[in-house]
């Protein structure tokens, strides 16, 4: 999640990604993508994976490894077709970035605030995953930029396993300690 000051606290970096894209078509996403071999095989090969993909999909370079702040790990359900691993990063833009689209995997970007995101997809405007829609929200719980590097570095990331109430259907998801998470098979 690519962060700068902005507006009345802070803004998001959101990319559409491509309709006619395999996996997440036409949904509003972080730039972010799979893991590849020259990424490494420790722990590091999440960030270095991080800022390579951040660079493709938007052009936005300057950002370091060793700044990325740990955010969240979502695993998701095995009853899903195409299943991710998704670890999230904070970081703070370097200035004066812009994102330049390449086109392919995504085919806009935007710099909103987090609760701007958020009332776009209530109003029907853009698609966000379930996974996106958290983070967001997350996100918008803090008043400014430093506050909410701050809550991050000082928290301990869980790994979070949604359940489906009903296995495949991404659109029924439930989270730890919800009603029905401990029954649900998908």
């Amino acid at each position: 999640m690519l962060l700068r000051d902005g507006g009345p606290s802070f803004e998001v970096l959101m990319v559409a990604r491509n309709p006619a894209g395999r996996i997440m078509g036409g949904v509003w996403a972080f730039p972010g993508g799979a893991v590849e071999a020259a990424d490494g095989h420790d722990e590091g090969r999440f960030r270095t994976a991080a800022v390579r993909e951040l660079a493709e999909e938007t052009g936005i370079t300057g950002v370091s490894e060793d700044a990325l702040v740990p955010f969240a790990r979502w695993i998701a359900p095995p009853s899903l077709r195409h299943r991710f691993d998704t670890h999230f990063f904070l970081a703070r833009s370097p200035a004066g970035r812009e994102p330049v689209i390449d086109g392919v995997e995504c085919v806009d970007a935007v710099w909103t605030s987090p609760a701007g995101a958020l009332a776009q997809e209530h109003a029907g405007a853009i698609a966000l995953l379930f996974p996106t829609r958290t983070q967001l929200q997350r996100a918008a719980a803090h008043a400014s930029l430093d506050a909410l590097l701050a809550a991050a570095a000082a928290s301990a990331v869980e790994t979070v396993r949604p359940r489906l109430r009903r296995p495949g259907d991404p659109g029924d998801a439930l989270l730890p300690g919800d009603p029905g998470y401990e029954t649900a098979t998908g």
